[in-house]
Parts: structure tokens; sequence; C-alpha cells
């Protein structure tokens, strides 16, 4: 996964001089909608949960090597099926009601639980991590992991962390692609996200990629983290595959402190608006917190 959208792979990479960027060029790979490929297919890594099903060493005296406990709705989802596939999903759309079902599982003999709690991050998309709903959402995840950890069999390990952390931005650090010319020039498609934007140049030529690239780091300046073409990212991101590579984005953009970049004809208002944003290089966004205990 190399962004929460790509350019559509059914698109191609070859968009000629002119075309404007559009949200129908994107593939969201939180909610595959549209004229997404199947997520099992375009994700066919097997996943954490199909390597333990298929490990003899792994859970060889349960029926049921793992499960994962969420929102109802993400049982068969096209983020489940790529990423989190092969387990038996237990529905509880109340944070509170999932730990009883961990519970229960572990009783069973299940080896692994896959707990997912979203309510701390939609709070601080929505309102920011500072704010009130934000440390409310966070005392109440800190009341149901106590919870947990009081209904887990004894000598259960348990492991809570995250995925990214999160900054606050405003309307003084949006800058809107079409408000500024030098920025939007050549620029045929819009990926990414608005903390690390991936931007794609006509027929994906690497020499108009540079140009670009060097064009937004002069515009930027300060304001951007880190700004590189598709080959330039090579050290940054690591080994890609050969199919994500294939729609990552010419030019990648990575924003500094709270800036953001946004396109009002490829993003929401929504999104636009949103306080609470991540996706860049900074500490903030990177440090992500481990907690270790045992029952």
């Amino acid at each position: 996964m190399v962004g929460y959208s790509v350019l559509n792979p059914r698109l191609g990479r070859d968009l000629p001089n002119g075309t404007a960027p559009d949200a129908a060029q994107n593939l969201c790979l939180i909610t595959w909608e549209g004229t997404a490929p199947d997520p099992r297919r375009w994700q066919d890594v097997p996943t954490v949960f199909e390597r333990l099903a298929a490990d003899p060493r792994a859970g060889a005296q349960a029926t049921v090597p793992a499960v994962t406990i969420g929102p109802a709705r993400f049982a068969g989802s096209g983020l489940t099926e790529a990423a989190l596939r092969g387990p038996t999903h237990l529905g509880a759309d109340r944070m509170e009601d999932r730990p009883a079902l961990a519970a229960d599982a572990l009783e069973r003999g299940v080896p692994l639980v896959y707990l997912y709690v979203g309510e701390l991050d939609h709070a601080g998309h929505r309102h920011g991590w500072r704010s009130q709903q934000w440390l409310r959402q966070l005392e109440r995840l800190d009341a149901t992991m106590a919870q947990l950890l009081r209904r887990v069999p004894r000598g259960t390990r348990m492991l809570l962390t995250a995925d990214h952390g999160m900054v606050d931005t405003d309307a003084a650090h949006r800058l809107d692609l079409t408000a500024h010319p030098a920025l939007a020039r050549d620029v045929v498609a819009v990926a990414g996200e608005p903390r690390f934007s991936q931007l794609y140049v006509p027929h994906s030529d690497p020499e108009a990629a540079a140009v670009v690239a060097d064009r937004w780091r002069g515009v930027l300046g300060e304001r951007a983290a880190w700004v590189g073409t598709r080959q330039e990212a090579a050290a940054l991101l690591g080994p890609v595959g050969e199919r994500a590579e294939s729609v990552l984005g010419d030019v990648l953009v990575a924003m500094a402190d709270n800036w953001v970049v946004v396109d009002p004809r490829v993003h929401s208002e929504s999104a636009i608006a949103m306080p609470g944003v991540h996706g860049s290089l900074t500490d903030t966004e990177m440090t992500v917190p481990l907690l270790l205990a045992r029952a």
C-alpha cells in the first residue's frame, strides 16, 4: 500500500497533456469503490493471518488460528480482503462490546485475536487530536482496554499499538492546488493524501516529473519536508512491488509541520476541512506507541 489513493490501474499512466485531475481517476484503497480491481488479486501477498493458518507450528491445537474483531461492516470489505483476509471476523459496532468477544475467543483456545478500535482515529480526524472529543475517546479506549485485561485468560499477552500519529492543521496551512498555477502546471492527476501527495505528469515522462518536482521544491520551500520523483523516492519508500510501482505517483510531496496540499477537484469538502491529518514524515506522525501488558 503506497497511499490511501493511487491512480487507478485500469486507467493507465499514459495521461495526455491537458488532462485535469479528477477524483474519478483514482483507486481508493480504503473504500475500493467505483471501477476498482478485485482486492484479492490486487494485493495477492498472503496476509499475516493466511501465513499463520498455513504454518504447522502456529496454533496447531486450535481449530481457528485467529479471529478479528471490529465493526460488523468490515466483514468482506475491500480493505479487509486486501490486508486482513483469512480469519473469522466477529462484528461488534460498540467499542465496549469487543472485549467480551475477545475474551470468549481466547477462552475457546483461539491463539491470536486482532481487536480493532477506530473511534480514537475518527475523533482525531473530525475534531483534531487536541480536541475534547479526542480526549473523551482516549479515555473510553483506556477503560475498554482495562476491561479487556480483566477478562482475558490469565497469562494472555496484550499488545496495544497504532498505525500512525496525527497533526492538526487549519485553513491557514492549506495550499489549494487550483489557486497556485505554478504547482498545477503539468500535473494531470493527483492522488495520495494532503500530507503526502502523489502527482502524475503527462505520459508519466521522467523528464517532466523532474521539472515538476524542482518547481514544487521552489514554491513550497520549508513548507515541504521532502519532494522527489518516483525514482528518487526508492530510498525513502524501500522495496516496492511491481504492482504498486505501476500506480505510484511520478512526483511525491511530503509536507512539513502542519501544512497540507488540497485539490477541490479531487478531495471532498469534508476531506479538505478535516483538522486531523497524517501521512507525512514528521516525528509526530511516524512515532507510534506500543504498550505491552500480561493478564
